[in-house]
């Protein structure tokens, strides 16, 4: 506030015309009142004058001389009128601007002086045989880690900044950005995990205390753990802090099959490694720092292989018939997915071409005659096929017998099956055979081409005005026949046979 006596000095100057208006710029006023320059603006911080006075009182005569200008005389109130819808406009930016300001301040990342890190401890628990983790935070030095004995309470109190004691100290507020980049990545993935209103005892069992992860989830969930600083697995007598994964294959060296021929049988020994724990319900092993992952048919047949009793010197042994040569030679294949299978040469399988002749007898039944070549020699009996030097293919000679016992013949070399009647001739020359034909050479004698006999009709083809006109004429077939041919045709039955 100026005084009312300078007030009246500055009246004084304005009516001795002592006032001199030099510029208005950027919403300020420059002037010279009695040869003192002074600087005007609505806002009171940016107002000046260089004269003595103003410097001790921060106002003066010149200055209350230039505001009784901008308030009574013509020209000064255009000045002011000027002045104040220029601050108007320069308000208006600043709210603006200091809400943008605002915005940006609200998305800083807050720097918070102290910052924490998770550990990983993991171990298998007893009784249900599944790996089990317990999580730890510690605060900068990291010397001393405390167990979080909530997981999901924590990640909650996390996710709201909400305060936490760690060890014996409050810490007023817990945020997700005070932890390091690899505990970030782990807090992350299993915020992902809760669900609200939910007793998330999937992911962490025994009332939240530990953490654990689903066969999913497994790989992307160690791979997490793995990256902490502070990890490490207690697995029987050993500490892993680094682990690899990988598919199961037999160049893993865990298991492997010895097979000897003995005089009336096959004797297989089941030889596997030490200490290999199985997880997942048999679909991930663990040896050596090392988890890998099977598929469900090295699983299931793992998991048949554990079945197995212990004789007395606790080896797993299996026995098998000489009966059974060619089927065991068929699943060693399945054997060589989980390590090394050694076999004598009597079970390598060699394959073989069947051929097949059907004849048709006199009394109308038919005949049909097998024969399986391998090359060094021709078997044409089940006798012969039971003393061959080597394993058969028998998952080939399975789809033929199972074939000719589906066609009516037996499941042997040489079988009979009852004559075809009329509506199963097409059937057996349109289905039946080419289903032979897709194994090997097939063979068909002339008594039984004979019952196939396909007449082709003579077609004429005219038009009479704008109809087309087709005609069949079939020379050698009665009109009896033609005409139940048609109803079967409408009638819309896959064949008709003439008898």
């Amino acid at each position: 506030m100026i005084p009312g006596k300078i007030r009246i000095e500055g009246v004084e100057l304005y009516e001795s015309g002592k006032i001199e208006i030099i510029k208005e710029k950027n919403n300020r006023l420059y002037a010279r009142v009695a040869e003192e320059e002074i600087r005007y603006s609505l806002n009171d911080e940016l107002v000046f004058c260089a004269c003595d006075f103003f410097q001790k009182r921060n106002y003066c005569v010149h200055l209350a001389a230039l505001e009784h200008y901008l308030k009574n005389d013509s020209k000064g109130k255009e000045i002011l009128r000027s002045l104040e819808s220029g601050q108007e406009k320069l308000e208006e930016v600043e709210t603006q601007v200091s809400l943008g300001g605002q915005f940006l301040e609200a998305i800083q990342s807050p720097n918070f002086l102290k910052t924490y890190q998770i550990s990983a401890q993991g171990q298998v628990e007893i009784g249900t045989n599944r790996i089990i983790w317990t999580l730890k935070i510690a605060e900068a030095p990291f010397d001393k880690f405390y167990v979080i004995r909530d997981i999901p309470l924590f990640l909650k109190i996390v996710a709201k900044s909400k305060p936490y004691t760690i060890g014996k100290h409050y810490e007023s507020s817990l945020n997700f950005s005070q932890f390091d980049k690899s505990s970030q990545s782990l807090l992350q993935f299993l915020l992902g995990t809760l669900e609200e209103q939910t007793e998330n005892s999937l992911f962490f069992p025994n009332q939240g205390r530990h953490l654990y992860f689903p066969l999913s989830f497994v790989e992307q969930g160690l791979s997490l753990l793995m990256d902490l600083d502070g990890f490490e697995f207690e697995h029987q007598i050993r500490t892993y802090r680094h682990h690899i994964f990988q598919d199961f294959t037999a160049e893993a060296g865990l298991f492997s099959f010895s097979i000897q021929e003995k005089t009336a049988y096959y004797e297989m020994e089941i030889l596997e490694q030490e200490r290999i724990n199985f997880f997942y319900q048999g679909q991930v092993l663990f040896s050596k720092g090392t988890f890998y992952l099977l598929t469900k048919k090295q699983a299931a047949l793992l998991a048949r292989l554990k079945k197995l009793p212990l004789d007395t010197k606790g080896r797993k042994i299996l026995q098998f018939d000489t009966s059974d040569r060619d089927l065991l030679a068929s699943c060693l294949g399945q054997f060589k997915e989980l390590g090394e299978v050694l076999a004598p040469e009597s079970l390598q399988i060699k394959t073989f071409r069947p051929s097949f002749r059907f004849t048709r007898e006199e009394d109308g039944t038919l005949r049909l005659e097998m024969e399986f070549d391998y090359d060094s020699c021709l078997v044409t009996n089940r006798k012969e096929l039971e003393k061959l030097p080597f394993a058969s293919d028998i998952q080939l000679e399975k789809k033929i017998f199972q074939l000719a016992l589906s066609a009516g013949f037996e499941a042997d070399f040489k079988s009979w099956r009852q004559n075809l009647k009329a509506e199963a001739v097409y059937s057996f020359f349109h289905r039946i055979l080419p289903a032979f034909e897709a194994l090997g050479d097939v063979e068909i004698s002339e008594s039984l081409q004979d019952l196939y006999q396909v007449q082709r009709p003579q077609i004429q083809i005219s038009s009479i005005g704008n109809l087309l006109d087709i005609r069949f004429d079939f020379q050698d077939i009665s009109q009896e026949d033609i005409d139940l041919a048609m109803k079967a045709l409408a009638s819309h039955q896959d064949l008709y046979q003439f008898i």
